[in-house]
């Protein structure tokens, strides 16, 4: 097996698919396609979210949100979070009680050894992963 067949078969243990690997799935229910965010194969979650995403679902955000908590496969992740994207103002307030929530390389404290940074981002610039696409929406009104 040569590098790139490599490289191929790790992004697709990943969950990378391509777009001939949703056809056979576009015709599926929503709630099958819910189901399948829980499947054992990554490249069926990332299939799963991305059609989910297309259909603008509003019935899949819990699952896709509660998908996005636990999801650890990198395309998977990423196509759940573009399909809250896509579905847009109905996934926000679920999206706010996750701030601060997913994952756990977040520092609860300052540490002891001395930090070793020397670059740091302007804090204008970091925006939550789901939330990139929704910079066109219009402002909710409060």
């Amino acid at each position: 097996m040569n590098l790139d067949e490599k490289k191929r078969i790790n992004r697709q243990k990943r969950g990378q698919i391509s777009s001939k690997d949703l056809k056979p799935y576009y015709d599926y229910s929503t709630e099958y396609l819910i189901g399948l965010l829980n499947d054992n194969h990554p490249q069926k979650r990332t299939i799963s979210a991305t059609i989910l995403g297309m259909r603008h679902s509003e019935e899949s955000v819990l699952p896709l949100v509660n998908a996005l908590k636990h999801e650890k496969a990198l395309y998977s992740r990423i196509a759940i979070s573009e399909a809250l994207s896509e579905i847009s103002e109905p996934s926000i307030n679920s999206l706010i009680e996750l701030l601060g929530e997913i994952g756990n390389n977040q520092e609860t404290e300052l540490p002891q050894k001395y930090f070793n940074k020397k670059v740091f981002p302007w804090p204008g610039t970091w925006q939550p992963e789901p939330w990139l696409k929704l910079e066109n929406q219009q402002p909710l009104n409060s």
